[in-house]
């Protein structure tokens, strides 16, 4: 059921990131589509490698955050929020995924 949740978060994000970067909706729908293919095939591997895919997403999302502080600290340009960093909602699903992975 998370998988369905995780699924609908990230095309929604999405849609939203569609008008602004065409690569980053890509990037989402992407993920999304994981998260689906994994609902429905009920397949921890499809859960893992969504999860993996969009906490390196939110990782590079950070950088571009902080370039973007760096410019508007230094030149006085606008700051620009990316979607793509909440990609890090993930974590505790990975987490959980690793324990279930681990042999006792």
């Amino acid at each position: 059921m998370l998988n369905l949740v995780f699924a609908l978060l990230f095309a929604s994000l999405a849609l939203i990131e569609a008008k602004n970067s065409l690569l980053n909706a890509f990037v989402l729908f992407t993920i999304a589509t994981t998260y689906f293919r994994g609902w429905r095939k009920k397949s921890k591997a499809y859960t893992a490698t969504a999860s993996i895919l969009a906490l390196c997403f939110a990782s590079l999302s950070m950088l571009i955050m902080l370039a973007y502080a760096v410019n508007a600290a230094f030149f006085g340009e606008a700051f620009k929020f990316e979607t793509g960093i909440v990609g890090f909602v993930t974590i505790p699903l990975l987490l959980k995924l690793k324990k279930s992975y681990q042999t006792p």
